[in-house]
Order: structure tokens, then C-alpha cells, then sequence
């Protein structure tokens, strides 16, 4: 985290420096378009296992409430 942190201060430190008011808009612009196309390179190493319920029959409640009633109800799933 610390020198991702400090490149991008150190270029604008330097282009704080630059006298040459062109040369800091080329250079300003340049360092900005490196920082923008490095964005988001990050990702996953690889994909995760797909979840899967096993083949067979489920026994669910839901409960249904209202006004401070409340109702289950027995569901049974069957997955193939």
C-alpha cells in the first residue's frame, strides 16, 4: 500500500517542479493517462465451484406474517 501511495506523489512532485508551463501539461497528461490505463487490473485467480443442491426432496417452511400474524407454510422441493 505505501508505494502505491508514494508514485503518484512523486509525479506530481516532479511536475510541480517543471517550470515550463507546456511541458507540464504534457507531462501532466501523460502521467494521468498512465494512472488511468493501469486501473483495474486486479481480479480472481481462478473461478469458484459452481453450487449445487444434491439430487432430492426438501422439506421448506415459510412463514408468512401480517398485522402481527404470522402463518407457515410446509413446501417440499424436489430437485432432480
Amino acid at each position: 500500500a505505501g508505494l502505491s501511495l508514494l508514485l503518484p506523489l512523486a509525479a506530481f512532485a516532479f511536475l510541480a517542479a517543471v517550470k515550463n508551463p507546456r511541458l507540464k501539461v504534457g507531462l501532466t497528461s501523460c502521467v494521468l493517462c498512465l494512472f488511468l490505463a493501469s486501473c483495474g487490473g486486479g481480479g480472481s485467480s481462478g473461478s469458484a465451484a459452481p453450487r449445487v443442491t444434491p439430487p432430492g426432496t426438501y422439506q421448506i417452511t415459510v412463514n408468512a406474517s401480517a398485522s402481527g400474524v404470522s402463518h407457515p407454510i410446509k413446501l417440499t422441493l424436489k430437485v432432480q
